[in-house]
């Protein structure tokens, strides 16, 4: 280590420890977000009258970046009843793919000739449903990103656009006024505006 004009600096044989690595990482992410919005100039106006603003971010919390996915799924009455038909007719059968394709390649015209109760598995799935979407809840209660966090993680307007389902469930849950709206019936635009929103909210907060 030595010392330029009172400042410590560190030598090419001393790693910097890795919370400072990504609070310098998060800073930077949030100079060149302004950047993507603003022409040349404006931004080098912005960055030296307002430059208490980087200095002043909340710091990165690593545990809360490194939010673990937790999995929304929904289920289908119809496949609430084909897994029962397997279950019932598979016999000594191992359940192979092959196997479980024919059993529900035969109880298919069971159920579009309405031969069982559709209502009930049609009740069975919205139950289930809600129980799975309440597990959901649960698991990113104490999840929550800050603005600062979230807007590092969607990156641009554009990156949001481009985002898979699993990604914008996942960027929501992290969301509590998004997380408590949000169901398995939502679509991808649906998600993508509430996303979209909320980057741009953050944004003109933070200006």
């Amino acid at each position: 280590m030595r010392c330029i004009y009172g400042y410590k600096i560190m030598t090419s044989n001393n790693e910097l420890p890795k919370r400072i690595v990504a609070d310098r990482d998060h800073i930077m992410k949030a100079i060149l977000l302004d950047l993507d919005t603003m022409d040349q100039d404006t931004f080098i106006k912005n960055l030296k009258e307002n430059h208490t603003k980087y200095l002043n971010m909340d710091m990165v919390n690593k545990k809360q970046r490194k939010v673990k996915m937790f999995k929304l799924v929904s289920v289908t009455p119809w496949t609430l009843y084909s897994n029962e038909y397997i279950n019932a007719n598979v016999g000594d059968q191992k359940k192979t793919l092959s196997v479980c394709a024919e059993l529900r390649k035969k109880a298919a015209p069971i159920w579009k000739n309405a031969e069982v109760d559709i209502d009930s598995y049609n009740e069975k799935a919205k139950v289930k449903n809600a129980e799975r979407l309440l597990e959901w809840r649960k698991a990113y209660a104490d999840k929550e990103k800050t603005a600062a966090e979230l807007n590092a993680d969607l990156k641009s307007v554009e990156n949001i656009k481009t985002m898979k389902r699993k990604d914008l469930v996942h960027n929501c849950g992290c969301t509590p006024e998004l997380r408590d709206k949000l169901t398995q019936a939502c679509t991808i635009k649906e998600l993508r505006t509430w996303l979209i929103n909320q980057y741009e909210k953050a944004n003109t907060s933070s200006d």
